[in-house]
């Protein structure tokens, strides 16, 4: 059994990786702000202005830790990932481009205007799928990108066959929501 296709790789995808990618950490890193401002937000208010009143302190804290979360989210989403990958396009360091995609017994064929490339699913480091792509991770700063919106459900279904029964159990992502 074998998948090839051909895929267009433009700023919406590399978005969605980058926005991938961002996740893991960036749940973490929300807990932290978020009780980070809850307890500094609170302390502060508990002994200076809500003398005494521990209810008003910690909902000040939850609101100030809401509010962070919120400022965060926006800074990471729109400023780390947004503006920083259309800066890249403007520039010409990131651009389009189309990628033939083979996926066979042998491993991934991926050909660009710039080569061909094959690679053995033993060095594939993981696969990650979500409701926008299969990323399959060759290193912590590549991955072949399939966006599942260029695919039908029957070549998602291929894939998701291919890859469970070439890739071994500790390389097989589960699939996300995100």
């Amino acid at each position: 059994m074998e998948f090839k296709k051909v895929f267009h790789i433009g700023k919406k995808d590399n978005f969605w990786y980058n926005l991938h990618v961002v996740m893991r950490r960036h749940i973490y890193t929300c807990i932290v702000v978020f009780l980070a401002l809850l307890m500094i937000v609170s302390l502060f208010s508990l002994f200076t202005t809500d003398r005494g009143n521990l209810g008003g302190a910690v909902l000040k804290g939850l609101l100030m830790g809401l509010v962070g979360v919120l400022l965060w989210n926006v800074y990471i989403i729109g400023c780390k990932i947004y503006l920083r990958l259309n800066n890249m396009y403007k520039k010409g360091k990131l651009t389009d481009f189309k990628q033939e995609i083979l996926l066979d017994k042998n491993g991934i064929t991926a050909t660009t205007a710039s080569g061909s490339n094959q690679t053995a699913y033993k060095y594939v480091v993981r696969n990650e799928e979500t409701r926008h792509a299969f990323y399959l991770v060759m290193n912590e700063t590549f991955a072949y990108t399939l966006p599942k919106d260029q695919m039908t459900a029957g070549e998602i279904t291929q894939v998701q066959s291919i890859l469970n029964k070439n890739l071994p159990n500790s390389k097989k992502g589960k699939r996300g929501k995100r």
